[in-house]
This record gives structure tokens, C-alpha cells and sequence, in this order.
């Protein structure tokens, strides 16, 4: 009695879950007309009252692994692939909030990867290649989801990556080394219009005229210099180059076997002539620095001892204009310089280590004192020997002081100078 009572209850229990899967069904087809999907359906102008809901029905993967991936980093626009990942399925990572294992790609160098990744490193390179071959296929950058079962990767959805939309991608990786420091408001409404214009002014060089507004290319935060990275990559992928191409040149850009290869862009035909002309020109560029750097400087001296207040306004308009001329074509140089150095070094680089000789075993500069005045490492070393010499309730003083109150601060006198000066 007691087994056919088993029976009978587990018979039950089947058909109760027949019905429901026989509900959910209807469920399916019915929700056409639910809420949501209502309101979705009016805000389309889809007022088909006879459309029916289309059911898929398919095998579900048994997932050991689920996981994202991004052919471009959507916060940044970086051209890096982002992948994250958890074990088991992806509800994990995009209903539950679970911390996924992460995993950044740049040109085929790991950039960025999780110290828990036992046995994966295989599963994410497949995803890395898989994921270059769609977005090249589609001729776009895609927002892709993917499972892998223990034996194949399967690809569940591919989506736009629209964050990628009037994304602004600010970087200080140039301006540390042509802007380095704080820069203040007065400053900076003097400096940074001009450094725009001159940056403006030499990429117009090989590309013409640009609609480029020079307030657009930088911007301050917390009182330093940030260019919109963007904007350059913007620039130089219409001319059929990288955007990250001026990274590169700066050195400051991963060097991996992976990195994108160059396209001939068909504007690159219209532009040759004034490329050519931009290599002539920058190939020869020292002996125009070796000229006019001098020049340059007896300008400013002369300017800079000049008594204004026998000037009247008109004359001190003047003055103001050769200035700002002056400081045009200074802030010129101290943009292609910087650029040529990072050329050079690049070739020398190259050239040494066709020979197997590494560039970072020998020191370029020794012997040349004369650097040590403009390298603030060695003026911030000296202030900190100088504050290390102070008692401690000195030291602890300076430590907790503001900047006006330091400065009013007695028997320190020459350390304060130094603070200012150096």
C-alpha cells in the first residue's frame, strides 16, 4: 500500500509539473501583452494588436565558466579588451553582483590579471582571439557574452558597446612630461591656450585646417594638466593611423609584438605631399632649435628688463603682443622637442638591441651636470636633506601648517626661499 501511495504522489508531482511548464508556455505567449511589453511596443509605434510572442527553444549549456568581454575598454575607450568572468553561471556575475575574475589585453600583452586564474590562461587567450575576429568581422566594436562548458567556448549574445558614445579619455601620460606640476588658475589661463593652439598648429601641419576648438584639447584636474586623448586618437585614425599612435611615439605605450599593424587609409594619398614636408621639416628640426633657441632667449631678456612704467598703454599692448609671440613659438618647440626625443630614442633603442645590447644598462646623461637644474627630482632631494636637518617639533610644525602660515614661520628663512625658488 505504502509503495503504490509513493507511486501515486511522485505521479502527482509530474503532472503538476507538466502543468506548470504547460502555464509558463502560455505565459510566454501571452506576456505580449503585459505592461511592459506594452508600454515598450507604444514607445516603438509597434500597434500591431495580432503580434504574437516567438519562443526559442534550445539546448542550455552546462556552463563551468561564464563571463563578458569588451573589444574596447568601455570606460576608458582604451583599445584594450576587457574580460570578466566567474565559475558557474553568468547570473553570478550580472544579476548577483558576485566579484568576477578580471582580465585586461593590450596589443597581446596581459595588462592586467587575476592572481586566481589556475588553468584559465588558455580559456582567455581563446577569448581574446575569437573576440578581435568578430569585432573585425563587424567592422565594430562589440559588448559580447560567452560560457565554456569544460571543452568548448559557445558565444550567447553580442551586443554595440554604446558607452563608447562621447566618451572623453583624459590623460596626464603627455603632460607630465611637457606640463609637469601644478598649474594655477592664472596660469593655466595664460599657458594652456597657447600649448593647445601650438598642438593644434602642428597636427594641422599634415592634416590642413581642423575644426578643433583649442579649449577642447585640455583640462584641469586638481590643478593639473589632462589632454583628451580621444580627441588625438580622433585625429590620427582619420589619417588611417593608430589612435594611440602619439602615445607610441612618446614612448609611453606598451611595445608588444600584438600591437595593431598600420592601414593605409585612402586620405593618406591627398595628405602625402604635406607629409612628407612634416618629415623633411622635423628630420631637420635641431638645426631650426639650434637657431632660434637663442634667439628666443635674448628676446625674453630683453623683455624681461624693460621698465613698463615708462610705457603708456598702447605701448605696453604691444609689448604684451610680442610676448605672447615669443611664448607661441618657445611652447612650439617644447612640443616637438619632447615628440623627437622619444623618436630617437626609440631608433637608438631598436638599433641596440639588433646588436643584444639593452638601452637601460648604460646611463645617457652621465656626466652632464648641467641637467641636474632641471630635474625636479634633484631639487625635491635637496629640499628633503634640507627639512630632515630641523628638530623634530620644527619638522612636525612645517608638517601641519598651512602654506600661509608656513611661510610666516621664523628661523627657517632659507629653507622657506628654497621651498619657493627651487
Amino acid at each position: 500500500m505504502t509503495n503504490e501511495k509513493e507511486k501515486m504522489m511522485k505521479s502527482v508531482k509530474l503532472l503538476l509539473i507538466f502543468f506548470e511548464q504547460i502555464r509558463d508556455s502560455f505565459f510566454c505567449f501571452y506576456s505580449v501583452i503585459f505592461y511592459f511589453s506594452s508600454f515598450y511596443l507604444n514607445k516603438q509605434y509597434i500597434l500591431d494588436e495580432s503580434l504574437k510572442m516567438a519562443v526559442i527553444i534550445q539546448e542550455m549549456v552546462a556552463p563551468e565558466i561564464s563571463g563578458v568581454v569588451f573589444s574596447k575598454n568601455p570606460i576608458t575607450a582604451l583599445d584594450e579588451i576587457v574580460i570578466e568572468a566567474v565559475r558557474g553561471s553568468g547570473t553570478l556575475l550580472v544579476q548577483e553582483g558576485v566579484s568576477p575574475l578580471r582580465w585586461v589585453n593590450k596589443w597581446g600583452e596581459w595588462v592586467e590579471n587575476p592572481q586566481d586564474q589556475d588553468g584559465l590562461l588558455h580559456l582567455v587567450n581563446q577569448v581574446v582571439a575569437q573576440t578581435l575576429k568578430i569585432s573585425r568581422t563587424f567592422g565594430k566594436d562589440v559588448d559580447l557574452e560567452w560560457v565554456y562548458d569544460g571543452s568548448n567556448l559557445y558565444w550567447l549574445q553580442m551586443r554595440d558597446i554604446t558607452s563608447l558614445e562621447g566618451v572623453k579619455l583624459y590623460s596626464n601620460k603627455l603632460s607630465k612630461e611637457m606640463l609637469p606640476g601644478i598649474v594655477k588658475p592664472l596660469i593655466w589661463s595664460v599657458n594652456i591656450p597657447i600649448t593647445n593652439r601650438q598642438w593644434i598648429k602642428l597636427i594641422e601641419e599634415v592634416t590642413g585646417e581642423l575644426e578643433i576648438e583649442p579649449s577642447s584639447l585640455a583640462k584641469t584636474f586638481y590643478y593639473r594638466t589632462y589632454f583628451d586623448m580621444g580627441t588625438f586618437g580622433q585625429i590620427f585614425e582619420s589619417m588611417g593611423l593608430h589612435g594611440d599612435s602619439l602615445e607610441r611615439m612618446m614612448g609611453i605605450a606598451p611595445t608588444t609584438n600584438g600591437k595593431p599593424a598600420f592601414r593605409m587609409h585612402p586620405r593618406m594619398i591627398t595628405l602625402m605631399p604635406r607629409m612628407i614636408r612634416f618629415i623633411y621639416d622635423k628630420w631637420r628640426f635641431d638645426n631650426k632649435a639650434k637657431l632660434e633657441l637663442p634667439e628666443l632667449l635674448e628676446e625674453y631678456t630683453r623683455l624681461g628688463e624693460e621698465n613698463i612704467e615708462s610705457l603708456d598703454e598702447k605701448e605696453i599692448i604691444v609689448r604684451i603682443d610680442a610676448l605672447y609671440d615669443i611664448h607661441c613659438r618657445t611652447t612650439y618647440f617644447n612640443i616637438v622637442i619632447p615628440l623627437l626625443m622619444q623618436v630617437y630614442f626609440s631608433i637608438l633603442r631598436s638599433r641596440l638591441k639588433s646588436v643584444n645590447i639593452e638601452i637601460d644598462q648604460f646611463d645617457l646623461t652621465e656626466g652632464m651636470d648641467e641637467l641636474k637644474d632641471f630635474d625636479p627630482g634633484v631639487h625635491l632631494y635637496n629640499l628633503s636633506c634640507s627639512y630632515h636637518q630641523f628638530d623634530q617639533p620644527t619638522q612636525d610644525a612645517i608638517l601641519s601648517s598651512t602654506y600661509s602660515d608656513f611661510m610666516q614661520m621664523s628661523d627657517i628663512a632659507e629653507f622657506q626661499i628654497a621651498v619657493l625658488f627651487q
